[in-house]
Order: structure tokens, then C-alpha cells, then sequence
């Protein structure tokens, strides 16, 4: 499950994956691939929360994009 948690701060997300929450490989591997995305421009990931803070730019203006790449970089 993803829950956003803070989007006020344009090209700034906080989200809670509850996939992440103490696995440092899939937070890894999830961290890679959205970097490897146009329009994500940092991705910090925490498994002990299962949290991500994300910054992104264009083409990526809305948090429903950047959540449908965290959903697409886990499945």
C-alpha cells in the first residue's frame, strides 16, 4: 500500500510504502529505478518507516505520476 503523506511543498513528496518497511533490497532497488526516471530528481528511501521523500521536476507535475512510478518500480 502507498499513502501520501506530505505533497504541500511543490516538487516534494513524502510517501508511505508499507512493501518497504524493513527491506533495504527492495528499498534499494526501488531507489534505483525511480533515479533512473525523467523527472525524479532525488530519492530517499527509510525502512524503518518504509518511507520515501521524493523530489521531482517536468515532465512530472503532479504526485498521482510520481506515486504510479513507485507502484510500476515494485511490481
Amino acid at each position: 500500500m502507498i499513502r501520501v503523506v506530505h505533497a504541500r511543498v511543490a516538487g516534494r513528496v513524502r510517501l508511505r510504502v508499507s512493501l518497504l518497511k524493513g527491506h533495504l533490497l527492495l528499498a534499494q532497488r526501488l531507489t534505483e529505478y525511480l533515479r533512473a526516471q525523467d523527472g525524479i530528481r532525488d530519492v530517499r528511501a527509510g525502512t524503518t518507516t518504509g518511507s520515501l521523500l521524493i523530489s521531482y521536476g517536468p515532465p512530472l507535475t503532479h504526485v498521482d505520476q510520481v506515486v504510479r512510478l513507485v507502484q510500476e518500480g515494485y511490481q
